[in-house]
């Protein structure tokens, strides 16, 4: 850092090849903000060098200022100049990240597209069209986009679980199963969320049964994963099981005692079950983790009179 500073209080007039480097070790030990800082240094500098306004535009894309991202990959892809050429992919998939996160769906979907004509063998704007087109609900153009990014990378758990969410979505759910069954065990995150999937179809057409039955399936395999009993509690309320759900939350909190969303969840229970007593000791004791906890302390006002 000592050199470097001494290297940018010169002012040299060529373009130190080793800027993109200190960025990287100033946001390491100094966070987002100071690497920022240091980049608009450099463009005092060199005004014209398209590859600080693009390192910019990463780091306020990383910082969630998408806005101000979209103005400086804006600035790159308008006038781009060699030192960029070879991210121009790039650029246009982040800007579209940037633009579906402000909510500009539109631009977000040109951009991908575009980003797919510059680099047809990255699978990430076919996923990301994937996923705007699962949110716009329509399923089949989802489909259309993610049945490509499966025949360039076939084990992509990425694009398995997002292309068997398109096919439950238009109710097409031997294949979707059939999907999510290609994922093995030992990916850990995937085959929880591939279990999920499943077990939220079941839920969502009533079969109750087969839902828990999945997740002991998966409880079989991953028997210390607390999200997972997380959502068998969902399963045992759904069932109108409330004594082993109450149990449930109860091992979890000996587990993480201060975890709110627990907290909520039992007091709700107890609320429904007219248990008013120990509902507004689990909501006090919510409360006293989390006082300015607007949800809980509403709660607990509803049943403060009751006996």
């Amino acid at each position: 850092m000592e050199y470097y500073q001494k290297a940018l209080s010169m002012g040299s007039d060529s373009y130190p090849c080793y800027i993109e480097d200190i960025a990287d070790f100033v946001e390491h030990f100094h966070g987002i903000k100071e690497a920022l800082n240091l980049l608009d240094q450099y463009l005092k500098i060199f005004p014209g060098h398209q590859n600080i306004n693009l390192r910019k535009g990463e780091l306020l894309r990383k910082k969630g200022d998408y806005i101000e991202a979209i103005k400086f990959y804006t600035i790159v892809v308008e006038k781009p100049d060699e030192s960029v050429k070879l991210y121009k992919a790039l650029i246009y998939l982040n800007r579209g990240i940037c633009y579906y996160h402000s909510g500009n769906q539109d631009k977000a979907i040109d951009d991908f597209q575009e980003a797919i004509y510059i680099e047809p063998r990255n699978i990430n704007p076919y996923v990301n069209l994937g996923y705007i087109y699962i949110d716009k609900n329509e399923p089949d153009k989802a489909i259309e986009y993610l049945v490509r990014a499966k025949e360039i990378a076939r084990d992509n758990y990425t694009v398995i679980l997002t292309l068997a969410e398109a096919r439950i979505a238009v109710e097409n759910i031997e294949e979707a199963f059939a999907l999510l069954s290609e994922i093995p065990s030992s990916s850990k995150k995937e085959f929880i969320r591939a279990h999920f999937m499943k077990s939220d179809y079941y839920m969502t057409s009533n079969q109750l049964q087969k839902a828990y039955t999945t997740i002991m399936d998966l409880i079989s395999i991953y028997p210390s994963e607390v999200d997972v009993y997380r959502y068998l509690v969902r399963i045992l309320i759904a069932q109108g099981n409330f004594t082993t759900a109450l149990s449930m939350y109860d091992c979890l909190l000996k587990i993480n005692p201060e975890d709110i969303s627990i907290l909520f969840q039992k007091g709700k229970i107890l609320e429904y079950l007219q248990d008013f007593k120990q509902a507004k000791v689990t909501y006090s004791r919510a409360l006293s983790i989390d006082p300015y906890n607007k949800e809980i302390r509403e709660s607990l006002e509803q049943i403060s009179y009751l006996t």
